[in-house]
């Protein structure tokens, strides 16, 4: 399992490598449903990395970015950086969740409120900056040290159902 930000995995052992060997002997679908119950453990991390920041932005006013040439490119209103962190689909990782800020792939420009989000800024607030008075905030390393035992223990339960029911 990896994460986006600080890029931490968890071990999981021997037991994963004999679970994912018998996964990748069965069909597609029962694959994608592996996959779903890892994105589903995600979430938890998701949740608790969203908990760990809305404590810490009480910034109630947008933000406002600006290009070198000083011309207004984007305004990002309260909330953003916290409806960005997601659990992110990765297609070439077969087994592996991804938990991290959503960046979209093209126009990182206008207003940023709603559903639409951009969590460019999110290492920033993550490990702080030369100029902030804090070493960052540590939202993600906070939320995974708290859910990584939770997650590793539903994640292997999970996996363990689906191939004890389709190793037949």
């Amino acid at each position: 399992m990896s994460r986006s930000l600080a890029s931490f995995e968890t071990n999981f052992g021997p037991e994963i490598k004999a679970i994912e060997k018998k996964l990748l002997k069965l069909s597609e679908d029962v694959q994608k449903e592996g996959l779903k119950k890892m994105k589903k453990a995600g979430r938890i991390a998701r949740d608790a990395a969203r908990a760990n920041l809305s404590s810490k932005t009480k910034n109630n006013t947008p933000t406002k970015r600006y290009d070198a040439a000083g011309n207004h490119v984007a305004t990002y209103y309260p909330g953003n950086l916290q409806r960005s962190i997601r659990v992110l689909p990765l297609r070439k990782a077969k087994f592996s969740v991804h938990i991290g800020a959503f960046m979209p792939k093209r126009n990182s420009r206008g207003d940023f409120r709603g559903n639409r989000v951009d969590g460019w800024y999110a290492h920033f607030v993550e490990r702080g900056t030369a100029k902030t008075k804090h070493s960052g905030y540590k939202f993600m390393d906070k939320a995974f040290n708290q859910t990584n035992p939770i997650m590793k223990a539903k994640i292997l339960n999970d996996l363990k159902d689906i191939v004890e029911a389709h190793d037949r």
